[in-house]
């Protein structure tokens, strides 16, 4: 069962009750070297003056922070808001929102190379073509992207 983060049925502090425990559950697991916070946050809700995008910031934010309460100073990982993806970060996150008082955490971001770039791959032969028949600043964008 899929529940949004920041919905009424797992408010932010249900987020941040939960990476406290995993924080504890494995301070003295040296094997784990880092948390992920959540892979590819998305379907969050939205209020008029709150986007989705905000308040998976806020509740990575608060989760991080929970973390740290505990003492624990190892790799944070951020995914971006909306699938993590790369064509919609700077939109969904036009500045650095994360503040890490052990200066251990970093931004993930995913890119999928489909023509449509949701992951959905149609055929080497069909993304070939598309990629072929797309226009020309959209292949040299995707070709800078690449690089």
């Amino acid at each position: 069962v899929r529940r949004a983060i920041g919905s009424a049925e797992l408010p932010v502090g249900a987020y941040k009750d939960v990476w406290a425990r995993i924080a504890w559950a494995f301070s003295s697991d040296d094997s784990v070297w880092a948390f992920d916070l959540m892979n590819e946050p998305v379907a969050m809700p939205s209020a008029p003056k709150r986007p989705s995008a905000q308040l998976w910031e806020q509740a990575s934010q608060a989760a991080l922070g929970v973390i740290r309460r505990t003492g624990d100073k190892r790799l944070v990982i951020v995914a971006g808001y909306n699938w993590s993806g790369m064509g919609s970060w700077a939109a969904n996150h036009p500045a650095s929102w994360i503040k890490d008082s052990a200066r251990n955490f970093m931004y993930e971001a995913h890119q999928y190379w489909n023509s449509a770039g949701s992951g959905v791959y149609l055929g080497y032969d069909e993304e070939l073509a598309r990629a072929e028949a797309a226009p020309a600043t959209v292949q040299r964008s995707l070709l800078r992207t690449a690089r």
